[in-house]
């Protein structure tokens, strides 16, 4: 068994411009932010492995813990117009909370057979989180220097109870044939249930107590069943390799939201092939191609038909008529092996159709409304290179160069949208083995600059350093990290639509240092047998905490 802790805090700092027209009036608005972040939590977790015989192993495990979120600070905002007809200082302070206790139980069966690669794989999982979401903000009249003179500010405060059920079922069977190929079939069902209470309250002087506003008030319940079968075909044919697969999905989703008379209802069936093929050309060059489609699934954050007050001005709502995303890939690559390193180049055209995209909406009162809609598709064709290089036994580099042509389309409060950029992406991972048991990692990114559904989002680069030390026979490791260390991982962002115009920027305290330890307990292989009396290892991994 295991367990762990953790209570991270960090600070932030954000930059907004807004700018609205209403008539012949042009209002301006620039809000400083500072917030203050926190992520404390616990959790322990064990297991039993049940041998039947040395075939067949059964094995329970479960886990239960407890989360916590919170964000406070306050925010300094100018507001005034063009002609004069306002010129407002205002100070905004906000305090939120998520917490919540969880639990999983986990039910596997592992089996093999005589033949070598011959097993079936089952697991049944049920999950639970109880949680609840609070809010407050209160925003106060000020001077220009942001000194606050004012007895009765507006306030507001947002609660969110709920709890959440899953469960998981799945069954993998594998069946080896002499001719060198291999079957895959299987089953998996998703269950999830989100049931959630929303209460607005307003804060009432005359009282002294919060007042419930029934109007912004709402229950939800969000219920979706998964089916899902699926096989694939894998094989040799000489040089050629193949592997051939195909996956059903039938996908079941209902949204209630007691603010609504719409009905929000998915209930489709949907298929995915899969088609992978590789040419061994001499025994270190190798090409392949591929094409596959899958689906990205709306998260239930995007979902929610409940309105979050990012600040006085800023409010986001989630889109219960979401549809999920369905992507086809085609790729073309070349690999070149040698020694214990590879270096390849793939060419890769991407289709994504029901393009999740986040818009803002201007609301009476200067308000921008945050959601996300469904536009209608984008498209991504590029090339990438990557190399994983050992080029001594301390040293291993990984790095990759991603250029791209990147097109989006679709419509966005009914204005039609067709907007095409060319960026690029790099990544480098560079892994020091150095005595002792010590490891260095050192690690860059930079994300190059992209379009957005309302406009475009900058580029940023970030590094991370990471120094980790085993001991006891590496059954104790501890491992520090710094994350941005050269203070470069700023998020900017323009959005702009009818009748208004929004810069952001965004900033995390750096650079953060972690110190992690961990201890493994039972970090042994389990040996088990095969129909031939054959002995096949296990990974059990053993638990941390």
């Amino acid at each position: 068994m295991g367990g762990n802790y953790n209570n991270n805090q960090h600070k932030g700092q954000g930059l907004m411009l807004n700018e609205s027209v209403e008539g012949d009036t042009l209002t301006i608005r620039t809000s400083d932010a500072e917030d203050k972040m926190k992520r404390n939590g616990w959790g322990i977790k064990g297991g039993i492995d049940f041998f039947m015989n040395k075939t067949t192993t059964l094995t329970l495990s479960g886990r239960l813990g407890n989360y916590g979120f919170g964000r406070g600070g306050q925010t300094h905002q100018h507001i005034y117009s063009d002609p004069f007809l306002e010129d407002v200082y205002s100070v905004s302070v906000n305090d939120s909370r998520r917490e919540g206790d969880y639990y999983e139980t986990t039910l596997n069966l592992y089996q093999l057979f005589k033949e070598e690669g011959h097993k079936l794989e089952a697991m049944v999982m049920y999950s639970s989180r109880n949680g609840d979401d609070w809010e407050e903000q209160f925003e106060y009249d000020s001077d220009s220097s942001y000194i606050i003179d004012d007895l009765f500010p507006s306030g507001i405060m947002t609660t969110e109870a709920g709890r959440s059920k899953n469960i998981r079922v799945r069954a993998d069977y594998t069946k080896p044939f002499k001719n060198k190929t291999t079957l895959e079939t299987g089953y998996q069902l998703r269950i999830e249930n989100d049931p959630e209470d929303y209460i607005y309250s307003e804060y009432d002087y005359d009282l002294n107590q919060w007042i419930v506003n029934d109007r912004f008030s709402t229950q939800m319940d969000f219920a979706e069943q998964i089916h899902s079968l699926y096989g694939t075909w894998t094989g040799e044919l000489k040089s050629f390799g193949f592997q051939l697969g195909l996956r059903g999905e039938y996908d079941y989703r209902d949204i209630y939201s007691s603010g609504s008379d719409s009905t929000f209802l998915i209930d489709r069936f949907d298929l995915f092939p899969t088609i992978h093929l590789s040419k061994k050309l001499t025994e270190n060059h190798q090409l392949m191609a591929s094409y596959s489609r899958r689906v990205d699934r709306p998260r239930g954050w995007d979902l929610e038909p409940t309105v979050t007050y990012m600040d006085p001005y800023n409010v986001r709502i989630g889109n219960p008529s979401l549809e999920p995303e369905f992507i086809d890939s085609y790729d073309l690559s070349y690999q070149y092996r040698f020694n214990k390193s590879f270096i390849s180049l793939e060419g890769y055209y991407r289709i994504t159709k029901n393009k999740i995209s986040r818009i803002r909406t201007l609301l009476d009162g200067g308000i921008i409304q945050h959601t996300s809609v469904n536009m209608d598709r984008d498209h991504a064709t590029g090339t990438e290179l990557m190399a994983n290089l050992e080029l001594t036994d301390w040293l291993l580099i990984n790095a990759s160069l991603n250029v791209f042509y990147y097109r989006l389309q679709g419509s966005v409060e009914e204005q039609e949208k067709d907007e095409e950029t060319v960026s690029w992406n790099t990544r480098m991972n560079a892994t020091f083995k150095l005595p002792a048991d010590i490891r260095l990692q050192l690690t860059a990114n930079y994300r190059g600059p992209t379009i957005t559904a309302q406009g475009n989002q900058e580029g940023f680069f970030m590094t991370s350093l990471a120094i980790r030390k085993d001991f006891l026979k590496r059954k104790l490791s501890a491992t520090l990290s710094g994350r941005d260390l050269l203070k470069t991982a700023r998020r900017e962002s323009i959005s702009e639509g009818e009748g208004f115009y929004s810069y952001d920027k965004f900033s995390r305290e750096a650079p953060v240092f972690n110190l992690t330890l961990s201890y493994k307990i039972n970090n042994y292989k389990q040996k088990l047998r095969n129909g031939n009396n054959e002995e096949i290892e296990i990974d059990t991994g053993g638990y941390e905490y």
